[in-house]
């Protein structure tokens, strides 16, 4: 039995760019043109989505990630020349700014591989299923 070509189509890799830009859900929806219902529904079972949007979050902090340190030489430069000399205000607070955010709180985690996210949407409708078996 042929399976499915595991591609994208071009709404799913709008819906991912967008939401890699900060677009939410709705908004990353609205770009694509599609229902905010169809990306829900590619978010809980579309394995390859997810599996490429935890990819793309990824690459994405990597990169922002080695950017910011790439600033925090500078940053460190602009604090020393302030405690010897009169800097604007401006670059003193971006200085700060800089180096707040060099300690990065979470790296993005999630499944990149889309077979073991569809083991993970398998194993949660069954656990879902036997869930609902039990309450009766």
């Amino acid at each position: 039995m042929a399976t499915k070509a595991a591609i994208l189509t071009s709404q799913q890799e709008a819906v991912i760019a967008a939401m890699c830009e900060g677009l939410n859900q709705r908004e990353a929806a609205d770009r694509a043109e599609v229902a905010k219902e169809t990306v829900t529904r590619w978010l809980k079972g579309d394995a390859l989505f997810i599996a490429t949007l935890n990819t793309r979050r990824r690459e994405l902090w990597e990169a922002q990630a080695e950017r910011l340190g790439k600033l925090r030489g500078r940053a460190l430069d602009v604090l020393d020349a302030a405690l010897d000399a009169s800097v604007p205000d401006y670059q003193y607070r971006a200085a700060v700014a800089i180096l707040r955010a060099i300690p990065i709180t979470e790296k993005p985690t999630g499944t990149e591989d889309s077979e073991l996210v569809e083991a993970e949407i398998t194993a949660a409708k069954r656990d879902a299923m036997l869930a609902g078996m039990l309450a009766r």
